[in-house]
């Protein structure tokens, strides 16, 4: 197992034990089944999950090395854990992931933004980036301003919009996502399924009041080269010079 500034990590895992609850397996248990099937199918050389170890989603993909992060002690993390760093702070280098699943970990984090760049420097070209996390705009969102001390409702919940103007803004180019749980939070087996018809009719009825995003990225780079068109210049390409020694003139020729 790989430790990384443990002394100044805290004891227990970044997300609270409210997702081992009957609850919070149940929306773990949508959460997979929507990333079974938006997630690429493809091969990815390394992968990396931040988070719910005992939810090993990268255990059905083609991913050769499978790395499952998560902050604190050893003891008290599961025993599928097998790198410890903060999300802020990861020790990989830089485009050696393929794949990152960041599962509610924005809304735990100390710093949000500085995750995503975080990931955005350890994933590859053309790697594939997975965000999960909890809607402002939805029933939870409204429930958490009477109560926000009690988990899940004291996350951070970052509107999605916000995420994908980030990760926009980091290069990450769009390729699938949706909407999960319209119903209210903390509800037992028995309201779930007597309340089942919100999830069934809500990506009809109210597509962007769900309790949870799941976004889906890849990561683009885009050069800064320009290549002008040449047939004006009457040459193939733009000849080399020196700046100071020569001043490139409308038509190609050097001016002194």
């Amino acid at each position: 197992m790989y430790e990384y500034a443990a002394s100044s990590m805290p004891s227990t895992s970044i997300l609270p034990d409210w997702f081992n609850s009957e609850a919070g397996q149940a929306l773990m248990a949508d959460e997979t089944a929507s990333l079974e099937t938006l997630i690429p199918d493809q091969f990815y050389r390394v992968g990396l999950q931040f988070g719910l170890g005992n939810q090993t989603l990268m255990s059905g993909k083609n991913v050769e090395q499978a790395l499952y992060c998560d902050s604190g002690n050893a003891d008290d993390l599961n025993s599928a854990t097998n790198v410890i760093a903060l999300p802020e702070a990861l020790p990989l280098a830089d485009s050696s992931v393929d794949l990152a699943l960041l599962l509610h970990t924005l809304d735990y984090c100390e710093d949000p933004h500085r995750v995503l760049r975080e990931i955005s420097q350890a994933l590859s070209p053309e790697g594939v980036l997975v965000l999960t996390g909890f809607h402002p705009f939805s029933l939870w969102g409204a429930k958490r301003r009477l109560s926000k001390n009690q988990a899940p409702l004291n996350a951070r919940f970052i509107s999605r919009s916000v995420v994908q103007d980030r990760l926009e803004l980091l290069g990450f180019k769009p390729l699938a996502g949706c909407m999960i749980n319209y119903q209210l939070a903390h509800l037992n087996t028995q309201w779930r399924s007597r309340l089942d018809w919100m999830n069934k009719t809500g990506d009809r009825w109210w597509p962007t009041l769900g309790a949870v995003y799941v976004l889906v990225v890849r990561k683009k780079i885009y050069s800064g080269l320009c290549v002008k068109n040449t047939r004006k210049l009457g040459r193939k390409w733009f000849p080399e010079f020196n700046p100071a020694q020569a001043k490139v003139a409308r038509y190609g020729h050097s001016e002194k």
